[in-house]
């Protein structure tokens, strides 16, 4: 199932949206540096679950500057081998290891298109 409802996080705003036919549209927006943040998260939480009676499922947008998006040349053939290679490429791009990100990655043409975040970055996503 699909979420209805998504969350947009960034330092600017915090934004709730909800999937409609025709996309995605604001329901609400808040600023982080209000001091009644606790107060109007919950008051965007009930106003989310007013418009879902089959429960809340939201989607977490991370900001784009926590996420490392990156172009890699492939030159491998098999699957193993191009992971093999955004791994690589991957390693010394973000101040993190590795095994302390969550990746994903196509091929366009002989280029890897890679989006990488950190899971500490996800872990305070999810907590907000």
């Amino acid at each position: 199932m699909k979420p209805a409802f998504a969350l947009s996080l960034s330092a600017d705003g915090i934004q709730l949206l909800q999937k409609l036919q025709n996309g995605w549209y604001l329901l609400e927006e808040i600023n982080p540096a209000n001091p009644d943040l606790a107060g109007h998260m919950a008051h965007m939480q009930a106003l989310a679950a007013s418009l879902s009676p089959t429960g809340l499922r939201t989607k977490l947008i991370v900001p784009h500057d926590q996420i490392k998006y990156l172009t890699a040349p492939i030159n491998a053939t098999s699957q193993a081998q191009r992971l093999e290679q955004v791994q690589a490429a991957l390693e010394g791009a973000t101040p993190y290891p590795l095994e302390e990100l969550s990746y994903d990655w196509h091929m366009n043409g002989t280029d890897a298109q890679i989006a990488a975040v950190a899971h500490e970055t996800l872990a305070e996503a999810e907590a907000f």
